[in-house]
């Protein structure tokens, strides 16, 4: 699939959004938070902001998004203490990893933990994102990862239908 390059164009319009160098907030091609940039080994300065350096940035986006997938798809304990819930089906897995992509991972897990906790089922997103706010999203951060989890996987299927590589029968993966 693309979901690489639909997340770049979500993030930033294929680089037309950056927003500010050396901002603690998010910035870049990927739109990076400062923190978790560091966390995948970029260098975040008002003079050398590798969240900008589309190598780089496409680099550690697509080692986050591996690891999210890994996270999400085993019970795995994250800072802050919070916990996943294992998700074998890979589709719903998906829609997790792209709302912990965009809203952070200790949120995802805590609303997953809360949508058990009310009976539901912690592997399905439709339940676990009514969840959100009750996990310490405001309403408009609980909307746009709502809609970040339903816009990039059409992005990810219109590139896949104008992909050169898609028509030779690359093989799909879930996040790639």
């Amino acid at each position: 699939m693309n979901t690489l390059e639909a997340i770049y164009g979500q993030e930033s319009s294929f680089g037309k959004s950056l927003r500010n160098r050396g901002s603690s907030g998010a910035a870049g091609h990927f739109h990076f938070e400062a923190a978790t940039a560091k966390e995948y080994n970029l260098i975040v300065t008002k003079k050398n902001d590798q969240r900008f350096d589309i190598d780089y940035a496409s680099s550690a986006a697509a080692r986050y998004l591996k690891d999210l997938d890994t996270m999400f798809g085993k019970s795995t304990k994250i800072r802050g203490g919070s916990v996943t819930i294992a998700l074998k089906n890979p589709m719903e897995r998906k829609n997790f990893v792209l709302a912990a992509y965009n809203g952070g991972q200790r949120r995802i897990a805590d609303a997953q933990n809360l949508a058990q906790k009310a009976g539901k089922d912690p592997q399905v997103w439709t339940d676990v994102e009514k969840f959100l706010e009750a996990a310490g999203a405001t309403k408009n951060k609980a909307n746009e990862i709502g809609q970040y989890v339903e816009k990039v996987p059409l992005y990810e299927s219109e590139f896949a239908s104008k992909s050169p590589a898609e028509a030779m029968g690359k093989p799909a993966s879930i996040i790639s």
